[in-house]
């Protein structure tokens, strides 16, 4: 058993237990080494509170503190170094007191044990209370923080704070009630939070299923990230830096939000992607079932008008010149005579025709009416009295918008294909999340709610300069 430096200086043999001691010079403090006998120590014991209490084996050295005004000195106190080789006696002005001795203080020295009592001065506020951050529940045992869903998001997921923050001013501006804020923030959350514990559940999963060597590829892809950026920002590790901190994250938190995004998109694509498979019969049926209506709508039916009043002969006149020069009906009907549209030419709403055109009603006025479906594209009716108006018919044109199934194929497979990969992925989801340890979804909703509106709803408005 080594001695320790203390029982050097006060030789006490070598079966002896070590407490600390207390050495004060000049006002200043210092915890050193002592020792005691060994009676009662048994081996492997632990200490208790009875060793440390008054009337223990233990001593306290003790340095008188120097006379005069202490603070006026300029000299600074000096710890006696007990530990020097060659001290064999204490040096003058050094006493040895007890536990009792010690309680009552020593110098200007009082101990006194409990918690410290601050001045009113240190307990007076600095400023107004502000939101940190809060935990709102885990995942798997991960803590999740409010700031994950308001400043800085997830690898899939952008954060809510400008959203919500931007709500807000709406509310200032009159434009949004606070209770349609709620609901909307509301649903915001439950959309973020679902694919928060998403993404958390896919990368945990991911991560435990890779191999060593997967693992060392994804830690070469990451070096590659890493040595690319730096590349991009000029080789200078100061500029990428700075470019990572544009986006409000750390060089760590970048290269862990890249990781997360690998595993999670490599996980997708072996769970998921592979059961997804799109055939040319799933197109076909899609294009002639529910998509039909999509890629093969009504006709229109376009139709112009000129109304002019049936007394003003002038402007009848005028018409009927136009019309007889060949003049574009479209052009005429932008004359000021005209009562219908002018700025527009005279064109109507379009028409839709589903099936048979004899079938269709193209105004409610049966004259109106009759003379429309007597006319083919590009054709003009007569003027047409109706009450104390003259109206001049002209059959634009059909506009047909109908999509063949060949041209439609790639947007339909993208869209079947989507719709399959998200149900894949929902059931996976699932199937994850009744194995796994997560906080109620609900709780943890109300409690980013509550925390939402502290922090965005309640918040004073910024000055705007």
């Amino acid at each position: 058993m080594m001695t320790p430096p203390l029982c050097r200086a006060f030789p006490c043999g070598l079966r002896k237990r070590c407490f600390p001691v207390l050495l004060t010079l000049g006002g200043t403090l210092a915890l050193l080494g002592g020792c005691a006998g060994d009676e009662g120590v048994k081996s492997g014991g632990k200490l208790t509170p009875g060793d440390f209490t008054t009337g223990g084996n233990y001593v306290v050295v003790a340095v008188a503190p120097p006379t005069g005004d202490v603070q006026a000195s300029t000299k600074p106190s000096q710890l006696l170094d007990v530990n020097r080789p060659g001290i064999a006696a204490l040096p003058a002005g050094v006493d040895v007191i007890g536990p009792a001795t010690a309680s009552q203080g020593v110098g200007p020295t009082q101990g006194t044990p409990g918690a410290p009592v601050l001045s009113a001065t240190a307990l007076s506020r600095v400023g107004p209370a502000q939101f940190v951050d809060a935990r709102v529940g885990d995942i798997n045992g991960k803590p999740i923080f409010a700031s994950q869903f308001f400043d800085v998001g997830t690898p899939t997921l952008e954060p809510l704070g400008t959203r919500l923050a931007a709500s807000v001013e709406q509310i200032r501006e009159k434009k949004m009630d606070v209770a349609q804020w709620r609901a909307n923030a509301s649903q915001e959350i439950a959309l973020a939070l679902r694919g928060l514990v998403q993404d958390e559940l896919f990368r945990a999963e991911a991560l435990a299923s890779l191999t060593p060597q997967q693992r060392q590829g994804l830690f070469a892809f990451l070096q590659e990230v890493q040595e690319n950026l730096r590349r991009e920002s000029g080789g200078s590790r100061e500029a990428a830096r700075r470019r990572i901190e544009e986006e409000g994250l750390t060089a760590e938190e970048f290269l862990r939000r890249r990781e997360e995004l690998v595993l999670i998109q490599e996980q997708l694509r072996t769970k998921v992607s592979r059961r997804v498979n799109v055939t040319w019969r799933d197109i076909n049926q899609a294009y002639n079932g529910r998509m039909y209506e999509k890629y093969n709508p009504p006709s229109q039916y376009l139709f112009r008008l000129i109304i002019i009043n049936a007394d003003d002969e002038a402007a009848k006149a005028q018409v009927e010149t136009g019309l007889s020069d060949n003049t574009p009906f479209a052009e005429l009907a932008t004359l000021p005579l005209n009562g219908s549209r002018a700025a527009n030419g005279g064109l109507q709403s379009p028409r839709a025709v589903p099936n048979d055109p004899k079938d269709a009603k193209f105004f409610p006025n049966p004259e109106l009416d009759v003379a429309a479906h007597g006319l083919a594209p590009g054709q003009t009716s007569e003027p047409i009295k109706v009450g104390s108006q003259l109206v001049w018919i002209h059959f634009d044109s059909i506009k047909n918008e109908k999509v063949s199934v060949y041209d439609a194929q790639l947007e339909i497979f993208s869209e079947v294909s989507n719709e399959r990969f998200n149900r894949e992925r929902d059931k996976y989801y699932q199937r994850l999340l009744s194995h796994a340890s997560v906080t109620s979804l609900i709780e943890m909703q109300q409690r980013l709610l509550a925390i939402a509106e502290e922090r965005y709803l309640k918040a004073p408005p910024k000055n705007k300069s």
